[in-house]
């Protein structure tokens, strides 16, 4: 039998993700040390919800429970969401992620990982931040990415 992930990763049941080859503090090749998903985009939370969501309308469609597992992280996304709207939240996470001209040089100014989790995690200072996400240590575009968090905060009135 096989098991397929939210993001169409595939393993036979009998072989679990190994977490082993993974740590998110730790940056190789430039990339999040995220193991076999390191190339895999990072879904913030109400991405996450969005899909849950859908997963259980059609499996209600077909008069089907959605699995315990996926019922509980229904309810720890709708819990612990930071942005309300999912569209909005898209579009954050671009703005996040969009190319900046550094010295005549395009660069992103951080990594997927770290985006989707400054989405989840809305720090409120770059230090804060820092502590939150080791990976942006040393990044020299931290404050502007914290301070186009403020924005979101006060346009969607779900997050504290």
């Amino acid at each position: 039998a096989q098991a397929v992930w939210l993001s169409g990763h595939k393993t036979p049941r009998s072989q679990p993700f190994r977490v082993m080859d993974a740590d998110a503090a730790q940056v190789v090749d430039g990339m999040v040390n995220l193991g076999e998903l390191k190339k895999k985009p990072g879904m913030h939370l109400t991405e996450v919800e969005r899909l849950l969501q859908q997963i259980d309308r059609e499996r209600r469609a077909i008069k089907r429970d959605a699995p315990e597992d996926a019922r509980r992280t229904l309810e720890y996304c709708k819990k612990f969401k930071q942005l309300q709207n999912s569209a909005g939240a898209g579009e954050a996470k671009g703005q996040l992620l969009r190319l900046i001209n550094v010295e005549g040089k395009y660069v992103r100014r951080c990594r997927d990982f770290e985006a989707t989790q400054l989405l989840n995690l809305m720090p409120v200072t770059a230090d804060e931040a820092r502590t939150l996400i080791p990976t942006l240590e040393g990044n020299r575009h931290l404050e502007d990415l914290v301070k186009e968090l403020k924005p979101l905060k006060e346009f969607d009135p779900h997050v504290d």
